[in-house]
């Protein structure tokens, strides 16, 4: 998994600081299992993470779609759906945001603990 970090942040010239926030985000989904309804290889992991990171933070806005799927030759499909799967679990990870101060989407914050 590291490499792929590595080469996509470099890739999309993403700061290295963001590294460990991918790991642990990938790292929480596969503890708590999210993946069983959506099975995906580590590159898609690794790149709907980073999408996830790149709405969150308003530095790395430019990063679209787009970009991310021409750049890292990866179905915009792929990787959306995953991301998905992340958004749409992120009360479980919630965590892993305040841990390294990401701003979390609103909804998420709205919610009460689980």
């Amino acid at each position: 998994m590291d490499d792929y970090i590595r080469r996509y942040f470099m890739l999309l010239n993403i700061p290295n600081k963001y590294q460990s926030f991918i790991i642990d985000i990938i790292e929480r989904a596969d503890k708590k299992y999210l993946h069983i309804n959506n099975e995906s290889r580590g590159s898609t992991k690794c790149i709907g993470a980073i999408y996830m990171l790149c709405s969150r933070i308003p530095e790395l806005y430019y990063i679209t779609r787009d970009i991310i799927s021409r750049e890292c030759k990866i179905s915009k499909t792929s990787f959306i759906k995953y991301y998905a799967m992340l958004y749409a679990n992120g009360m479980l990870l919630k965590k892993i945001f305040r841990k390294h101060k990401i701003p979390m989407p609103i909804e998420w914050k709205d919610e009460r603990k689980k």
